[in-house]
């Protein structure tokens, strides 16, 4: 097979992929010409690239369709509205080998988005002369798989039958007719549906390692009131959402419903009590979406901005850097994106994706569930650092060797008194000082997450009690005391904490 790249006229890619039905070979050529961020759609025309990528797609029907291509299929199905590509994947879908029924509520999906907005087409040929002889329809195309699939979209029966009665849409006669043969035919259908052996998986995209992640932290952002930040300090200290979008998208099943449901995910955030993921949106177009079209765009969709939900352009030209890094099916017919898919990411506290959900529309409460997870691991590891710092510091200030005969006691106990060179440091005080401060920032900030304040003060006290009574000498009660409400607040902090993260994981 050829190497074809962006200068490869249609008439030649369509060629080879005619080839490739004829002799039944090579069906992994037809695989490569799927992902949207192929080298080949680069500098073509949105139209151009849905009659490549659904002349090949339909193909499946006939070559048989392997895995490898179903996360394609199924993504035209539940996000796509072009009626070429609906019609295409619809077709496409049988040539699977072993049907489920989770395709059929993807053909459902697509019945529904498809609306009004269906036309013939036809595959007899990659460019078909008009008037068209042989043709069908997308509505055409999805009824005929839902009837092959039969008693595996059994499911979707009640639906189909809301369908034909005019109840969801306006149908004609023709489709009217086609449902209820498809209802029949499921009905009729006497088969044993096998139970699924797997729930249909959306592969994740392995990031590139040959980007330093330093290169990606150093990307500078601007946001919807037109500040700058570096992509590493906002992705940085919490977990975050990423997704990407564009204000030109006249897919409203992509970027417009991306932007609405992370208003959604938004308001799930606070009503969990996960105050701290942040939440951003990155346009894939930064030379037209300005920080106003990006404020009125988002703001108009349910999405409100502070200092942790924002949108965002890429600056400086490095829209590519991030682009490869994350692997994003974008490209572009110069600066304008036509074609993309449906990604967002869940990034680390040092900015490294861990969790991408792509092509298919992703859900709220899946990445819900996958944040709480995550912020209760952090919540067991800092209170156990909260232990540590709060109940072995307060005994270090008591212990802590006052001067050159008590360091001669403690290393004569270890066996250590042949080291005459160790001198008490005064000086050594500071450091207790500043990890108290970093226990008391660390106690606050949880503090405020569960608006709970209790074991902070108490902390308070205890501090302001334990630094005067060592630096004055004062009675070893007092400092006991401080010490135990000190140790105390560590113990109230965690178990609130821990009590505050399983009430909404709970929920």
């Amino acid at each position: 097979m050829i190497e074809i790249n962006s200068l490869t006229s249609e008439d030649v890619i369509s060629e080879l992929i005619d080839a490739v039905k004829k002799n039944h070979q090579d069906v992994e050529f037809l695989i490569r010409l799927l992902p949207r961020n192929n080298e080949l759609y680069k500098g073509r025309g949105t139209n151009q690239v849905n009659r490549i990528r659904g002349y090949a797609i339909a193909a499946f029907e006939d070559l048989g369709l392997q895995e490898e291509a179903l996360i394609n299929v199924c993504e035209e199905l539940d996000n796509g509205h072009s009626p070429y590509l609906l019609a295409a994947s619809a077709k496409a879908l049988r040539g699977i080998r072993l049907p489920n029924k989770q395709l059929s509520q993807y053909l459902i999906k697509a019945l529904k988005n498809i609306g009004h907005k269906d036309e013939a087409v036809s595959f007899s040929s990659y460019k078909p002369k008009y008037p068209l002889k042989d043709y069908t329809t997308a509505k055409q195309e999805i009824l005929k798989s839902l009837a092959w699939l039969g008693v595996y979209a059994k499911e979707t029966v009640p639906f189909l039958e809301r369908y034909a009665n005019g109840d969801v849409q306006p149908i004609n006669n023709e489709i009217r007719k086609l449902t209820l043969e498809t209802i029949k035919t499921i009905k009729n259908d006497c088969r044993q549906a096998k139970r699924d052996c797997c729930e249909f998986s959306k592969p994740q995209t392995a990031l590139n390692s040959k980007i330093e992640s330093e290169a990606i932290k150093n990307i500078q952002l601007q946001d919807q009131d037109g500040n700058t930040v570096r992509f590493g300090d906002f992705f940085g200290q919490s977990l975050s959402v990423i997704s990407f979008f564009y204000t030109r998208c006249d897919n409203p099943y992509k970027c417009s419903l991306t932007v609405t449901k992370l208003a959604q995910l938004q308001d799930l955030l606070l009503q969990y009590n996960l105050p701290d993921i942040k939440i951003a949106a990155i346009t894939y177009d930064p030379a037209y979406d300005t920080p106003q079209r990006l404020k009125d765009y988002s703001s108009n969709r349910g999405f409100f901005h502070n200092d942790q939900y924002k949108v965002f352009r890429v600056l400086n030209q490095q829209q590519d850097l991030l682009q490869n890094y994350l692997k994003l099916e974008v490209n572009y017919n110069g600066s304008i994106v036509n074609q993309h898919s449906i990604e967002l990411f869940i990034v680390d506290r040092n900015a490294i994706p861990i969790k991408e959900y792509s092509k298919i529309e992703f859900d709220n409460l899946e990445i819900l569930n996958f944040l709480k997870e995550k912020e209760k691991t952090t919540a067991k590891s800092n209170g156990s650092m909260s232990v540590a710092i709060n109940g072995i510091l307060p005994f270090l200030f008591l212990f802590f060797p006052k001067c050159p005969l008590c360091w001669a006691a403690y290393l004569s106990a270890f066996g250590l008194t042949g080291i005459s060179w160790l001198e008490y440091n005064p000086n050594f005080m500071w450091i207790f000082v500043l990890l108290s401060v970093i226990n008391l920032v660390f106690m606050y900030k949880k503090a405020k997450n569960i608006d709970d304040y209790l074991p902070m003060t108490m902390a308070l006290i205890g501090y302001s009690i334990l630094f005067p009574s060592i630096m004055m000498s004062a009675p070893k009660t007092l400092t006991y005391i401080s010490i135990g409400i000190i140790t105390l607040s560590t113990f109230v902090s965690v178990f609130r904490l821990r009590h505050g993260q399983q009430h909404y994981i709970e929920t």
